[in-house]
């Protein structure tokens, strides 16, 4: 939030600047982002996240790393701490600063955990994936870093494309109640113009929400499965939408697919592209069209 000119991020509001004081601007005291944590009650700690700056890389870097390892010393007994990075996209997309990161990465081997936060277009759809295939490339290669280097991998607000890479070596991706939780994106300063919420349904054989139209069309279909968690009786039962069900039932399935490895028995590659090509399957035996298509299938495909 402290730096709009690399990640495109909201203006840092009053509110923000009295919860968290070290917005107001001035020097950034490591001590109180982490006694901000503290007092939320994290049982990880995340060192500053600073954006890094693709256009003076190893500057930006050493900064972050700095941070990081102040951070690091500042630690209680019993606490951990992951260290904690914000790219623009292009860190990953771009091949020469994707191997001046993970360079640094590796030779900084005080750092076990590493919490990886990417922002991604503001012109992707609400609850959509990613298609570039450079972007989704580097995300492969920095899963696959972690794993070669022994080194935990969380990538929050990534959603469906952050559990992909378990498939690679994450060890974790994070999701939420609401679209942002699921992607970091640019933010448009256009918000959403007072419209109403769209009804979606997260449609967990396709791994992609379509809108609720398109979903009773594929549900009254031969064969549809309906879905049993403890959110959709309700939603479904035929009143108005209910868009806090929705989310949780998308949130509950995200957690039920980054546990398939263990449920099948299978290693989390193999439950990954299981998954996925089952998904492809499924997907061509659907009346599908427009937005409706879950496009990023055969790219994750190409990659798995």
């Amino acid at each position: 939030m402290l730096d709009p000119t690399i990640v495109r991020v909201p203006e840092v509001s009053s509110l923000a600047k009295r919860r968290s004081p070290y917005l107001a601007g001035g020097p950034l005291n490591i001590g109180d982002v982490l006694d901000a944590q503290r007092t939320a009650g994290a049982n990880l700690l995340l060192s500053s996240g600073r954006a890094l700056d693709p256009t003076s890389a190893q500057k930006s870097l050493d900064t972050a790393f700095e941070e990081a390892d102040d951070a690091l010393s500042a630690l209680g007994p019993g606490e951990r701490l992951a260290l904690n990075l914000t790219l623009p996209a292009q860190w990953l997309s771009n091949r020469s600063l994707r191997n001046v990161l993970f360079a640094q990465l590796v030779d900084q081997e005080q750092f076990d955990l590493w919490h990886i936060r990417v922002q991604w277009p503001a012109t992707l759809r609400a609850l959509h994936q990613p298609l570039d295939h450079d972007l989704l490339d580097g995300y492969k290669r920095l899963s696959q870093l972690a794993s070669d280097e022994e080194r935990a991998l969380l990538l929050p607000q990534s959603g469906l494309t952050g559990w992909l890479q378990i498939g690679f070596g994450a060890a974790g991706f994070g999701a939420g109640p609401f679209g942002s939780g699921h992607a970091f994106k640019e933010d448009s300063q256009g918000g959403g113009g007072g419209n109403p919420p769209i009804p979606r349904y997260f449609e967990p054989t396709l791994l992609h929400p379509v809108e609720r139209n398109v979903h009773d069309v594929l549900s009254a279909r031969p064969g549809y499965v309906t879905c049993d968690c403890p959110y959709c009786p309700a939603l479904l039962s035929g009143g108005e939408w209910d868009h806090g069900l929705a989310r949780l039932h998308h949130l509950h399935w995200m957690g039920r697919l980054a546990g398939v490895a263990t449920a099948t028995g299978r290693s989390q590659a193999a439950a990954v592209r299981r998954t996925v090509r089952d998904a492809m399957g499924a997907a061509a035996d659907q009346p599908l069209v427009g937005i409706s298509v879950p496009q990023h299938l055969s790219v994750w495909d190409r990659l798995l």
